[in-house]
């Protein structure tokens, strides 16, 4: 009888939580028009603050579509999206952030293109954000790239959706889809010296170990 109870017990809590998981709403805050705030956010959302940063792998610029880095903020009961930098598909710019952007460790914002660069292979990039809280389209984000991937077969080329990581020393990590001396991608390390960064593959996939790898991943210490 006791087992009887027990089980009837459980069921009623069974059904009480299925009804609080279906009470949940979904709000849409923000529908991306393929202008200013881009199209096409493929990766997800870094939290900061309450604010969301996140990517649109196109739109943007109206001259040169190829991507954006946009930040959502609550003002009141709404949600106000700002595109804090367009990217312009150049030899100094990159181009189609697929992945998403994350913190660093000194509060700027890191990331990285699929192409545009010297080599149109990708860039590693860092926005530095604005002395004051921005509360316009006009936000004085600066971008800065640190690295522009060369390709095969002495480099990385194109990097994915994964997200970069940090070690205690400070170094980033991240991987390219393409590239090194089999053009099956690369796990790569960029260090900083002084004003500069220096970047090395540390593993180049040759087939019969993997492929193409398209995400990141994570130290062994997170």
């Amino acid at each position: 009888m006791k087992l009887k109870t027990l089980l009837f017990l459980c069921l009623i809590a069974l059904v009480i939580s299925s009804s609080a998981a279906h009470a949940q709403t979904f709000s849409v805050i923000h529908t991306f028009t393929g202008g200013a705030d881009g199209n096409g956010p493929w990766a997800g959302v870094t939290i900061r603050g309450g604010t969301l940063y996140g990517t649109a792998r196109a739109g943007g610029n109206n001259y040169f579509p190829q991507g954006a880095v946009y930040e959502i903020t609550h003002v009141g009961s709404n949600w106000t999206t700002i595109p804090i930098y367009l990217f312009n598909f150049h030899e100094s710019d990159g181009a189609y952030p697929y992945a998403r952007v994350v913190f660093g460790p000194d509060g700027h914002l890191y990331g990285t293109t699929y192409l545009g660069g010297t080599d149109n292979a990708g860039i590693i990039f860092d926005l530095i954000p604005p002395l004051s809280l921005c509360k316009t389209a006009n936000c004085s984000w600066k971008e800065n790239m640190l690295y522009s991937f060369m390709g095969y077969p002495s480099d990385g080329d194109e990097p994915g959706y994964g997200d970069l990581i940090w070690d205690q020393q400070g170094n980033i990590y991240g991987t390219t889809t393409h590239g090194g001396p089999s053009g099956f991608g690369t796990v790569y390390q960029l260090t900083k010296s002084g004003n500069s960064w220096t970047e090395a593959p540390i593993y180049s996939f040759s087939g019969p170990d993997g492929e193409q790898p398209v995400v990141g991943f994570k130290r062994d210490d997170e």
